[in-house]
């Protein structure tokens, strides 16, 4: 590998990621042309990228790498993408308990539709188009967070602050032990697993999603913040909180919660840690393999925050704003759900 190498090295993250996770390498160990469709083989137990697919763009850009294999189609290689991407054939090896490792035999042994050459590419280039209307809409969504985020910095730099420790801004709770085991469609009591604060939640926490049977030991009240408290990714990813605005939600795991007092809101912490203390609390992080943060390595750190008035007054127009942004989520969801639809009933 090399940081400054002349091919893309296609690896499981960059395709799992659509090409945004790159590394590079000098070396082309096994090359890749335009057309060509490569998968991901392996995948950790209910993965998200075990027979993800990408369509390589171009000649001698890209090198292949190991437990990723390349597919070359003879016509309309975007039409055999469409069906093999993710296909619930594949996905019926990964059994959720050890990792899923696709063989050659596998993937060759897929059952695909087949049909007349133009009727393939009438096909493609129809869902194509509904391919470029899900972009679209994908980057709506992502140039409306990059605004919430920028009016936050420019309202946040438009009034006078004063400093606070953590531990001043309210007092901090333990968490009891909740597992996904745990978790049931129907339960009694609203809850919230610590990994739900990567995957599901991000600043402002307004619906709960998850519900559970077991007697809770710890309830989250609409002032608090969620921290996670360990990750294997890095130290940057933990720095992660959300500000719960549900009141009796059963609260487990690798997290601690700092229920903010009176003369704060929780809304403004979370969006000032998330968007603008990242780099400055993750450096309390500790840990190789398994990256820790305690309320305690954080406690005496200072933030700077304008009175409550303001911050409630910027956080309501963050509020407004994320309308905006779930609404047009909304959208793409119903797009991705149309594709869906489409697909299916194509290839049936």
């Amino acid at each position: 590998m090399d940081e400054f190498g002349k091919f893309i090295i296609v690896n499981s993250k960059f395709i799992s990621s659509d090409g945004t996770i790159t590394k590079y390498s000098n070396k082309q160990i096994c090359p890749l042309y335009k057309n060509d469709i490569v998968m991901v083989m392996s995948d950790v137990p209910k993965g998200k990228a075990i027979a993800k697919c990408m369509l390589i763009d171009t000649d001698n850009k890209y090198t292949l790498n190991q437990r990723i294999c390349s597919l070359r189609a003879k016509e309309t290689p975007f039409f055999y993408l469409l069906q093999i991407n993710r296909n619930d054939y594949f996905l019926k090896f990964d059994d959720g308990v050890k990792q899923t490792n696709l063989r050659k035999e596998d993937i060759l042994s897929c059952p695909i539709y087949e049909t007349m050459p133009q009727e393939q590419q009438k096909i493609a280039d129809f869902l194509s188009l509904v391919d470029e209307l899900i972009e679209k809409q994908r980057q709506l969504v992502e140039v409306l967070k990059r605004y919430k985020r920028g009016c936050f910095i420019y309202a946040y730099g438009q009034y006078p602050t004063n400093n606070y420790c953590i531990k001043d801004l309210g007092k901090m709770l333990s968490t009891g032990t909740l597992s996904k085991d745990d978790i049931i469609t129907d339960g009694k009591h609203p809850c919230i697993l610590y990994g739900e604060l990567f995957t599901r939640y991000a600043e402002i926490i307004v619906v709960v999603d998850s519900r559970t049977n077991k007697m809770p030991t710890c309830m989250g009240k609409p002032n608090d913040i969620l921290f996670p408290t360990s990750t294997t990714v890095d130290a940057l990813s933990l720095i992660a909180p959300s500000a719960l605005r549900v009141d009796d939600v059963s609260l487990g795991g690798d997290m601690f919660v700092i229920r903010i007092n009176e003369n704060h809101d929780n809304r403004f912490v979370s969006y000032l840690i998330n968007y603008l203390c990242k780099n400055s609390l993750a450096k309390y992080a500790q840990g190789t393999t398994i990256i820790h943060l305690h309320y305690t390595d954080i406690m005496n750190h200072v933030l700077t925050l304008p009175q409550k008035a303001i911050q409630q007054k910027i956080a309501d127009f963050m509020d407004e704003l994320e309308q905006t942004i779930i609404k047009e989520d909304k959208i793409l969801a119903r797009l991705l759900t149309t594709k869906s639809a489409l697909l299916q009933q194509m290839f049936i």
